[in-house]
């Protein structure tokens, strides 16, 4: 690996799949509990995106892409709970 910056920008991408992994499955259940779990899940993981991408090292352009990725994923989290609160 001889560009520092990509180990870090590939846990954050990774850490970005999986919340919209979690999402995906929160999506499709038909599972109260299962739903809500998930969509905790997916918080976490935005959340430790948040914390750990300035603090990672990345390029601008990574930064900027993976900014736009959460921005999207809150977007959708905000969308499913506000789902949930009708």
């Amino acid at each position: 690996m001889d560009d520092p910056d990509r180990p870090g920008a590939s846990f954050l991408r990774a850490d970005l799949d999986l919340a919209n992994s979690f999402l995906d499955i929160a999506d499709t259940t038909r599972q109260v509990n299962v739903r809500n779990r998930n969509i905790a899940n997916a918080w976490k993981a935005h959340d430790a995106v948040v914390r750990l991408a300035p603090k990672v090292g990345i390029k601008d352009s990574e930064l900027i892409a993976i900014t736009e990725r959460l921005r999207v994923l809150r977007t959708r989290l905000e969308r499913m709970e506000a789902q949930d609160s009708k």
